[in-house]
């Protein structure tokens, strides 16, 4: 199985936002560099500060090719982060669910529990 950063975000937001695509800061839809099968999605939530304070993260990824076409992931955060902190156990989910070189896929995020502050997400796929 090999692995790539699909989507990640440095930003707080409480409402549906879309997500910036592989490692870039621009906000927009990943395009895959093959065609294949994701079979593991993980999300990683880290923290940027010992002030970091994230509760809960939905994600959801969108793609015409799958039925249904957008679905949603969740993942935990650890509150406050203090210094010393515990890394954080990314959320990883087993999917099968295709991906072409010719679909860009979608990435949107919501910090849908308390007032985020310092967060940091990516969204990787692991894909055959």
């Amino acid at each position: 199985m090999k692995w790539i950063q699909a989507f990640n975000t440095a930003g707080e937001s409480t409402t549906l936002a879309q997500m910036n695509y592989g490692k870039t800061a621009t906000v927009g839809n990943f395009s895959p560099p093959v065609d294949g099968t994701i079979k593991k999605i993980a999300i990683f939530i880290g923290h940027e500060a010992a002030t970091s304070l994230v509760e809960d993260v939905r994600i959801e990824l969108e793609s015409t090719d799958w039925k249904p076409n957008r679905l949603e992931f969740l993942a935990a955060g650890a509150g406050l982060r203090t210094a010393p902190a515990v890394p954080l156990v990314p959320a990883v989910y087993d999917v099968n669910l295709p991906m072409f070189k010719n679909t860009s896929l979608r990435g949107d995020y919501i910090h849908d529990s308390g007032a985020p502050v310092t967060s940091r997400i990516r969204v990787l796929f692991g894909f055959e």
